[in-house]
């Protein structure tokens, strides 16, 4: 699904380094699940995957349950269940929300079928957007989904936690206000427990190790840039 700050172009090279202990009887833990564009990819028996946006695992929770989804999203729907969002099951918000959405970014700007690109060619986002979304429903199946924040998450003992949280310096992609400070000192305490995490960040505390980065195009709001993703391990 297209998200915003998605690790989907880069997913093929993280996930060899995050799962490479990961052990048959280990649980694989994202506490900052999204679009599920991470956790879908990984071939393991025991997933947890978590969000504290409602609407998010509501739609993907009825996606597991096999919901019909619609054709197709007028503009005037759009800006009703935006207007309205507790006239409506949460799963047909998100669904609105994001797959409807300009880049995945939650009610940021209606999507239609037909767009007009710089090519001449119409590109279908909405039609797309479905698809994809259809696509990725079989690899949910067996990720159990937990909306809550990172912190009031029950995981395992001895998991694999790899985390995508709000980056610190993208303030229009965050969706309140996110402790930065306490994210790392969680990092830690989980760390000092027995598990083994991972975070994506641009930049991290002195005490976390860089093992992977790449430079990418980045596009937040109608700026594009090139940043350079990080993935990071607490040092003890």
């Amino acid at each position: 699904m297209v998200y915003m700050g998605s690790k989907n172009r880069i997913a093929k090279e993280l996930i060899p380094i995050i799962t490479q202990d990961l052990q048959s009887n280990q649980w694989y833990v994202e506490p900052f699940v999204g679009g599920c564009n991470m956790i879908d990819k990984i071939d393991h028996p025991y997933k947890l995957g978590s969000d504290n946006n409602k609407y998010l695992i509501a739609l993907f929770k009825a996606i597991q349950n096999e919901q019909e989804l619609p054709e197709y999203i007028t503009k005037d729907e759009y800006k009703e269940v935006k207007a309205n969002k507790d006239n409506y099951p949460d799963w047909y918000v998100g669904f609105i929300g994001f797959v409807c959405s300009f880049r995945g970014k939650f009610f940021d700007g209606y999507v239609d079928n037909n767009i007009l690109k710089s090519t001449g060619k119409y590109q279908h986002y909405q039609k797309q957007q479905i698809n994809n979304v259809l696509k990725q429903s079989a690899k949910l199946n067996d990720v159990k989904l937990e909306c809550c924040s990172y912190d009031a998450l029950d995981i395992p003992v001895n998991s694999i936690i790899y985390c995508d949280p709000p980056y610190n310096d993208t303030t229009s992609y965050k969706t309140g206000a996110f402790d930065t400070d306490k994210f790392w000192q969680w990092c830690r305490d989980k760390v000092k427990e027995g598990h083994k995490v991972f975070v994506s960040e641009y930049n991290a505390p002195d005490d976390f190790v860089r093992v992977w980065q790449k430079d990418i195009s980045s596009i937040l709001g109608t700026t594009s840039r090139t940043v350079t993703e990080k993935l990071f391990i607490y040092k003890q």
